[in-house]
């Protein structure tokens, strides 16, 4: 609209200065006009831009228009013409009947005025009623061409209810959005919620297409008149590029000449597109890429509409993301800790369970050899003594391994030394601990959980199946603010990819329980081993971050 007030002062100037009307208090009002106009429209204010008002912005408009026929001769002016800016703006912020009624208020204010200053003459009233006629003749043509305008190059809605209408339309699409997203076509129907409000001619032809982040390219989810879902653009250039840079919706209006646009099959007679990024908290989550064959297509409207849609896009599609991500790993621990209890399961059936059933037996062959030889029953019932201890001792590491409270009360350092300890005192396993006392300063809790379970299950592995004499633990801190365990033996060793293929061995499921353990906080296991050249195992943890 500046533009449009910008010429209409000009050719206000201009027809007075034709006329022979013009004068220093016209001059000074158009200036002032001019002055204002830009001053509202164009001059950067703090925080924002200020917005000019369309209600208060038209009354002003025709204010000074009133104020320049008022100085060249009231109804008789030859600037009768300039009411008309109240049809083509009214038209534009309003529609049609704003567009009649603001010319009419103009003109009904003019004749009363001429009337009650006595300014005009009874012999000059036909005259300026047939002008006036002939202005308010021209009003629908001035507000056809406002309509045209905003349906065509954008606008304010078309309604009184101004931003109140657009602040409700922007809710029941945020609200219209959240619904969709808990829907599995909700890529389909963000696509039609997108589209929803292009309500124009041939808006049917819209090219559109949703990409979504996959690797280091974006495969489509959803199109309409695009290439088939499923599609991967590896490398996003062009518009596309432009606006994931900018993290702001970019308009083309050479569509058919981008790259990228073809291999999405949307640049096929399309001369306008635009992409939207939808983008939450600077992680892109997605694109939204329209196109049309139509110059004109993309209004001003339409344009801020679909800036809107990609905000709540970005924010919709970032939570679903975060949901998968929930989801999944919410799965990951129930995983883990069913396989805690099948381990727990086994190792009670493998060990205590099986002693004690040896026990009992062995207790009956007891009873009974008490009656024919003392000195061997004594003997029998000393080695069951021994075997209950032993028994005791298993249980007790048992129980140490599933809650070690030292680890809760003392830290991850005398947690380890202690299961050094109960694995020499319950197998006869050396098992070497070197660690300061304050290497785990800072870890949270969890992960000191997580990073003793794993340094247990690695040296369990070692005693179970690697045969070794000697197994060395190393924690120490790294200079990038994380925690290293090292874990390794002396022993046979193994086929990394040979175990690793076979999830059926218990050693496998070992190594497979360690590296979900690692992800759950972040870290990065490695295991190198040969056979016969013993195994070594590197959990590396970051100190901050995901726990």
């Amino acid at each position: 609209m500046l533009l449009i007030r910008l010429i209409w002062a000009a050719a206000v100037s201009i027809s007075a200065g034709l006329t022979g009307q013009l004068s220093t208090g016209l001059a000074v009002i158009v200036g002032i006009w001019v002055l204002l106009i830009v001053l509202i429209s164009v001059a950067p204010w703090p925080r924002t831009r200020l917005r000019w008002p369309r209600e208060s912005g038209i009354a002003i408009d025709l204010t000074f228009v009133l104020g320049s026929i008022a100085l060249t001769g009231l109804a008789t002016s030859p600037l009768l013409w300039s009411l008309l800016i109240g049809g083509l703006l009214g038209g534009m912020a309003f529609g049609w009947l704003a567009a009649l009624a603001f010319p009419g208020l103009g003109a009904s204010v003019l004749l009363a005025f001429s009337f009650l200053s006595g300014s005009i003459q009874v012999e000059e009233l036909a005259g300026a009623g047939r002008a006036l006629l002939t202005v308010l003749a021209l009003t629908p043509v001035a507000g056809w061409i406002g309509v045209w305008l905003h349906q065509h190059h954008g606008g304010p809605e078309l309604d009184g209810s101004g931003g109140v209408r657009r602040d409700r339309s922007m809710l029941d699409l945020a609200v219209e959005i959240n619904v969709a997203a808990a829907s599995e076509d909700f890529h389909t129907k963000f696509i039609d919620l997108a589209l929803g409000g292009l309500t124009a001619e041939r808006a049917e032809e819209v090219r559109v297409a949703l990409l979504l982040p996959v690797g280091g390219g974006f495969t489509l989810a959803a199109g309409r008149n695009a290439t088939p879902e499923g599609f991967v653009l590896t490398t996003p250039n062009g518009l596309i590029a432009e606006a994931l840079d900018s993290g702001q919706l970019t308009y083309a209006d050479a569509a058919s000449h981008d790259p990228a646009l073809e291999r999405l099959g949307l640049a096929h007679g399309s001369q306008v597109a635009v992409c939207v990024p939808l983008i939450m908290s600077g992680q892109v989550e997605g694109a939204l890429v329209l196109a049309h064959s139509n110059k004109g297509f993309f209004t001003r409207s339409r344009l801020d509409r679909l800036d809107a849609i990609g905000t709540l896009g970005g924010i919709t599609l970032h939570n679903a993301r975060i949901v998968r991500e929930l989801e999944i790993e919410r799965d990951r621990i129930m995983e883990t800790e069913e396989e805690s209890r099948r381990k727990l399961a086994r190792n009670l059936h493998d060990g205590p369970t099986q002693t004690i059933a040896a026990v009992a037996m062995r207790l009956n062959f007891a009873g009974r050899l008490i009656e024919r030889d003392r000195e061997a029953a004594q003997r029998e019932i000393k080695t069951l003594e021994e075997i209950a201890r032993q028994t005791t001792r298993e249980i007790r590491h048992m129980l140490f391994t599933l809650r070690p409270l030292v680890l809760e009360s003392k830290g991850l350092v005398s947690a380890l030394y202690q299961l050094a300890s109960k694995m020499h005192e319950t197998h006869g396993q050396a098992v070497h601990v070197e660690a300061e006392m304050n290497v785990s300063d800072g870890l949270d809790m969890s992960k000191q959980a997580v990073v003793f379970f794993i340094a247990e299950e690695a040296i369990n592995n070692a005693h179970k199946y690697a045969e070794a004499a000697n197994i060395w633990v190393e924690l120490q801190r790294t200079e990038a603010e994380g925690i290293v365990l090292e874990v390794r033996d002396d022993g046979v060793g193994f086929n990394v990819g040979a175990v690793d293929a076979n999830y059926e061995q218990r050693g496998s499921l070992g190594m497979v329980n360690m590296r979900e353990r690692s992800e759950l906080v972040n870290g990065v296991l490695h295991i190198e081993s040969a056979e016969g050249e013993g195994t070594r195992i590197i959990l590396e943890v970051p100190v901050a971050g995901k726990t």
